[in-house]
Parts: structure tokens; sequence; C-alpha cells
């Protein structure tokens, strides 16, 4: 699929389709003496699109973060929510489909124990109280917990923004080596180009070291008794790398 809104139509699409089956099940199971036959046809339409519809959102998860895909924060919340509910529609599928086989004494499916890995990964990924109470009802409806128990955790989608990280190091780099060639092309500096080269040097590292390292850091400067100076991120790490033992200034 060439895009995100492609890919939600997809599953949108998927979703009411299932929706469809499963209403006709429950439809069927609330006559008086439904066929046998008919409740088993319709039992496995719901299985198979209910397979359709939970391994397509499954590939979302995992390929939302390839580079050709372009995941806003926006979509990202969207995407997080939306496994959060899945989840209720499967343990509802599941416990469906299982009385169902045990009231007509029909041969009961049973999910991979691979299967919602994906899901499982990203909501443990961002809320991990959240997914201990969800491994704790799929345990008891001995449904399958792999993707909570499983030690590899979603990216977060962290690879979709390659691109930028790449143009970040980059620019980085040009920063860099300009400061470079000012410092070490001039016998003497001024005070205009001892700003600039600290400016641009502090700014070359921030950006580097930001698309490398992993963390967050937090400052709260205080600068007078009147004026606090409070930052985050890479705003902070440049500002403590600009601030911290720069060199002496360079004498007219």
């Amino acid at each position: 699929m060439s895009s995100i809104t492609e890919f939600e139509n997809s599953i949108q699409l998927l979703r009411e389709e299932y929706k469809s089956e499963l209403l006709t099940l429950l439809t069927i199971l609330q006559q008086d003496n439904p066929n046998s036959k008919t409740v088993a046809n319709q039992l496995n339409s719901v299985v198979s699109k209910g397979t359709d519809f939970f391994n397509l959102f499954e590939r979302s998860i995992d390929e939302y973060g390839i580079s050709n895909f372009e995941l806003n924060q926006d979509t990202r919340n969207r995407k997080i929510e939306d496994a959060e509910n899945i989840i209720n529609t499967i343990i509802f599928h599941w416990t469906t489909i299982r009385q169902t086989c045990n009231k007509f004494n029909l041969i009961c499916p049973s999910p991979s124990r691979t299967a919602y890995s994906s899901t499982q990964r990203l909501i443990k990924k961002f809320d991990p109280n959240l997914s201990q109470k969800i491994r704790e009802e799929f345990a008891l409806k001995n449904l399958p917990t792999n993707g909570f128990d499983d030690k590899k955790t979603h990216s977060g989608w962290e690879i979709g923004n390659r691109k930028l990280t790449i143009t970040q190091i980059s620019v980085g780099l040009i920063f860099i080596l300009i400061s470079g060639l000012i410092l070490f092309n001039k016998e003497t500096i001024n005070g205009m180009q001892y700003f600039f080269i600290r400016l641009i040097l502090s700014l070359g590292i921030t950006l580097v070291s930001s698309a490398l390292l992993e963390g967050m850091l937090n400052i709260n400067w205080t600068i007078s008794k009147s004026l606090t100076l409070k930052a985050t991120s890479w705003i902070a790490f440049f500002i403590l790398l600009y601030y911290m033992n720069p060199p002496a200034v360079p004498k007219m």
C-alpha cells in the first residue's frame, strides 16, 4: 500500500465486513433452535473475516515504521488508541466463537501462539500499566500473550524518522565543518567570528548528538533572581553546550 490513508481505509473496510458477519452470527444465535449447519457456516465467515481484519491491523503496526510511510504525531496517537480498542474486539471475538462452538458441538479454532503480538508490543511500549492488565485478562481467557511476554519491544515507529535523522546529522556535520574551517584557517579571529563559531559549532554538535543519542535532558538555569531559564530536549543540550566551559574570548 502506498500511503497510511490507503492502509487505514483498507483496515476500515475489513472492520466493517467483520462487524457485518459477526452481527449476522449474533442474529442467528438469537433465533429459536437455529440450524447448526447455518451456525457453522456463519461462524466460519466470522473467523475468516476476523482473521483478515486482525492480521491487516497487525501489518499496519509493523509497516508504519517503514521510511516510505509519513507517520505524524496525530496518526501515531490514533493508532495507539486503535490498538487499545481492538483488544476488546479480540476478546469478544474469541469468547463468542468458543461459546458458539461449545453450544453447537463444533470444532473450535484457536489463535496461534504469536497472534496479536504486534498489537500487544505496541501497547506495552506506550502504556505498560494497561498492558499488564490486558495481559492478565488474555491469560485468564486462554488467549496468546506472546507480545506481552516477549523481550522484544516495539520501535515506536522511530525508524519512520530515518530520513529526518539523516538530514539532521548531515546538517550538523556541515555546521561542524564550517566552524572548523573558520577556526583553523584564521590566524586571528575577532569577537563576531568567535560568537559565530561557538554558535554554529554548538548547534552542529547538538544536531548530531540528538540524532544519535537517546534520552531526555532538562535544565533549569537561574540567570538572576528575576530570570530563570528552563529548557528541554535538544534546546537544553544546545544551551548547556554553548555556555559550559566556553573558551576565552579572543582579544580584539
